[in-house]
């Protein structure tokens, strides 16, 4: 008869709680797909003053199939019930190491990167200037080709972020199972943070709006069509996703500065994991600009000749 500890029950318990919540995304498909699903895990960073964050937009996570997720769970739950236990892992709380020094808390956070390391996970970041967009939005704000609504959703950074960075990931997903001959469906899930869960909300719906409208074969790979949002205490995918979005953030505060951040933690980040970076630059706000001025060019040759048949 097999005996267990209350500790030794509790931690099987919270092990299969992450394997279940991450299951729980695939829900309602065949094995076949549920299996080969893919879970994408974002975490939003941002702050429009400017003055207590890096003037930046940042999205930033992991991407992984369901499986890979589930053992990933699984050690990062191991590597939390290690002494000291923690109850979860978050890159703002430093409360949670109380008591460990600055060493041994860096040698703690160097071994569940070692865990994302080991599961292969792939890095995604999108990343837009505050002082760009205010200027991209000066400007696109009283363009003539611009609806009240447009303008009101253009107020929101996500709205553009939510369309570059997800029909990127979808372009190139699409791709890769038409490549393989395979069907992978994608999920997207966001952290649970309170004020920016409505710009994230709204930025995802129109971007499924703009989606279904122009590649509507594309958005058949994407599982969850609207905005799906879980606890990162709960979900450890979202906990190394937080890992990764705080000193990406922190890399890029220093360096607007000048300095260089050579953090332990963000170098272990870097080296033997593969990311995709979107950055969106000056040349792609002047692209987007010459876009909409033909746009408006078409629109008035549309009037003329509807003046003059």
């Amino acid at each position: 008869m097999l005996m267990l500890t209350p500790t030794e029950f509790r931690g099987i318990d919270q092990e299969n709680s992450h394997r279940e919540l991450i299951g729980a995304l695939f829900s309602g498909l065949p094995k076949t797909l549920r299996d080969e699903g893919i879970l994408m895990v974002l975490q939003a960073w941002f702050d429009e003053s400017g003055k207590t964050e890096e003037p930046v937009y940042l999205l930033a996570g992991y991407v992984g199939k369901k499986t890979v997720w589930e053992d990933f769970a699984h050690d990062w739950q191991a590597e939390l019930d290690h002494e000291p236990k923690l109850p979860y892992l978050h890159a703002r709380e430093s409360q949670l190491f109380k008591g460990t020094d600055a060493d041994a808390r860096v040698e703690r956070l160097l071994k569940f990167v070692a865990i994302i390391r080991k599961h292969r996970l792939r890095g995604v970041s999108f990343l837009l200037k505050h002082s760009d967009y205010r200027e991209f939005f000066r400007i696109i704000s009283v363009h003539p080709v611009i609806t009240p609504a447009e303008r009101r959703m253009m107020r929101n950074p996500y709205y553009l972020s939510f369309q570059y960075i997800f029909t990127m990931m979808l372009i190139r997903h699409g791709q890769k199972c038409a490549e393989s001959g395979t069907k992978e469906l994608l999920e997207i899930l966001f952290d649970d943070g309170g004020e920016r869960k409505q710009r994230l909300k709204i930025g995802f719906e129109n971007f499924v709006k703009t989606a279904k409208e122009k590649n509507p074969h594309l958005l058949d790979l994407l599982i969850n069509k609207g905005p799906e949002f879980r606890d990162d205490k709960q979900m450890s995918p979202l906990q190394a996703c937080d890992l990764f979005a705080w000193h990406f953030r922190r890399f890029c505060y220093e360096a607007s500065r000048g300095n260089k951040y050579e953090d332990a933690i963000w170098r272990a980040l870097r080296d033997g994991i593969e990311y995709d970076t979107y950055l969106f630059t000056e040349s792609d706000w002047i692209k987007l600009l010459l876009r909409l001025r033909q746009s408006t060019w078409d629109e008035l040759l549309k009037h003329k000749s509807e003046d003059n048949p």
